[in-house]
């Protein structure tokens, strides 16, 4: 019988050892999500990306007024939290939402989106950007015109509106 309750023991150990690995992973996981949220460029480049969809550097630079390496370097830490995702046409990269994110996640998206949508500055972030759609800026040969450039990509019934996600 003691064999049998160390044995239990060992199990219930385990068992924890791998619930506790998991939980930490996904505090891991939660506090980068969060710290890339943590910052008022970054939030604004999100919202543009969830109201306007697909945008190349030069748009987000004109849009939010700031330099095309602190665009750079927020979009990074962006695609490094598994936000946001990029493909290339020609030399032009351009950003959009991420597909690929989880429940979670895109409940917090869609509390940001609805959230960022009542914004006066993140309303008039979104007009620029629009406007610049109509009229391409880059100039380059990988250009996409305003009817070729993907709309927001993210289907708005896949991003829940308001509320806070459901941690169980």
């Amino acid at each position: 019988m003691r064999t049998g309750t160390r044995d239990l023991l060992v199990v219930i150990v385990i068992a924890y050892t791998r619930v506790d690995g998991y939980t930490q992973v996904m505090i891991s996981c939660l506090a980068q999500l969060h710290k890339a949220l943590a910052d008022e460029t970054r939030l604004r480049i999100m919202y543009l990306l969830l109201s306007v969809g697909d945008l190349c550097v030069c748009d987000l630079e004109t849009s939010l007024d700031i330099t095309q390496s602190k665009a750079s370097r927020h979009l990074q830490t962006l695609k490094q939290a598994g936000l946001v995702a990029d493909r290339r046409d020609a030399t032009w990269v351009y950003y959009r939402v991420s597909e690929d994110l989880d429940d979670r996640t895109r409940s917090i998206v869609g509390t940001l989106r609805d959230t960022l949508g009542e914004d006066t500055q993140a309303q008039a972030d979104a007009a620029r950007a629009r406007e610049l759609r109509r009229s391409p800026r880059c100039g380059g040969p990988g250009d996409l015109s305003a009817d070729d450039r993907p709309e927001a990509n993210v289907d708005p019934q896949a991003i829940p509106r308001g509320g806070s996600p459901a941690f169980s």
